[in-house]
């Protein structure tokens, strides 16, 4: 399981016994409120707000730091007369998820970040923008060490946290949408000699990742959706498969023994068997709904499963 990278964008975690989760999109943001309850934990509220203006998209000016602080209204209503933690899930294609094979591993967390930060920006990720970075040594393979790192825009990063401080909500821990999903079903995730794939269908967006045998995480690629055409899914099909084979054929280590969905039952029955035509194997679907008390089971359409797992205080 990968630590949560918090210390990518904010302070010192407090423990508390209700949590909510914040999932941003472009267009909308998701929140949870979750609280734990025994062995599992119950839902207090759902809410989907509109963005009167596009997130992570150009260059973020007072218009966008406005309307996402505006977006968060209703949540610091909910939350100011209790103290809760919040987490907030970046959306997955604003991020560049990298896993780097070096000869020696930089000995500090400043070098370590110096040299994610260095190696995105070589390969043309947020060409001409500031970026900021966080690393985490993840141990060796073939010979190598690796070192994990997520990068984004240094600026819309800086208008997220404005908004926060803006609608007074403290931020505790923020992440990528697709890494706080990883810790969530990580215990799911079965051990074997091979690793696997796991596909993630969002309102907005769309993820596919992979884990090595040691289930650490290798690759990740997103992209925003784009739910004009009636075919979306078999063209996301599509590109899954060739993102699938070409992970596979290069380099010897990268097996994928499963593959799994992440999405709501409206999508993840195609999406499923899609996959399984394509690849000729078994792909399975991963409960959105797992950890959760037996009365928040149905959740509603346009949910976003960042924001639960964000809300779910790992």
């Amino acid at each position: 399981m990968l630590r949560s990278l918090t210390e990518f964008f904010s302070g010192r975690m407090r423990r508390a016994r209700s949590c909510v989760g914040v999932a941003l999109g472009r267009r909308h943001l998701w929140a949870v409120q979750m609280t734990e309850n025994g062995d599992t934990r119950q839902l207090d509220w759902i809410t989907k707000q509109p963005l009167n203006v596009p997130l992570f998209q150009g260059t973020p000016g007072e218009e966008s730091t406005s309307a996402l602080a505006a977006a968060l209204e209703p949540i610091r209503e909910a939350t100011r007369k209790s103290f809760v933690q919040i987490q907030v899930a970046l959306p997955d294609p604003a991020i560049d998820l990298k896993v780097f094979a070096l000869e020696v591993l930089p000995g500090t967390r400043k070098e370590r970040d110096s040299l994610v930060r260095f190696r995105v920006q070589k390969e043309g990720h947020n060409a001409g923008s500031d970026i900021a970075c966080v690393s985490q040594p993840l141990g060796e393979a073939g010979g190598k060490q690796l070192l994990f790192g997520l990068a984004v825009d240094a600026a819309w990063l800086e208008c997220v946290q404005r908004a926060f401080k803006d609608a007074e909500l403290a931020l505790t821990v923020t992440d990528m949408g697709f890494c706080y999903q990883f810790n969530r079903f990580h215990d799911l995730l079965p051990l074997t000699d091979t690793g696997g794939a796991l596909v993630t269908l969002e309102p907005e967006s769309w993820t596919l990742g992979f884990w090595d045998r040691n289930a650490r995480l290798r690759f990740a690629r997103s992209r925003w959706r784009q739910r004009a055409s009636n075919d979306e899914l078999a063209v996301i099909a599509a590109d899954l498969e060739r993102t699938i084979r070409a992970y596979v054929h290069s380099d010897e280590g990268h097996e994928i023994g499963c593959i799994y969905v992440s999405a709501l039952d409206s999508e993840a029955e195609q999406m499923t068997s899609l996959i399984n035509k394509r690849m000729n194997g078994e792909c399975n679907r991963l409960p959105i709904a797992h950890g959760l008390s037996q009365r928040d089971t149905e959740l509603p359409e346009e949910f976003s499963a960042p924001a639960l797992a964000a809300a779910s205080c790992r």
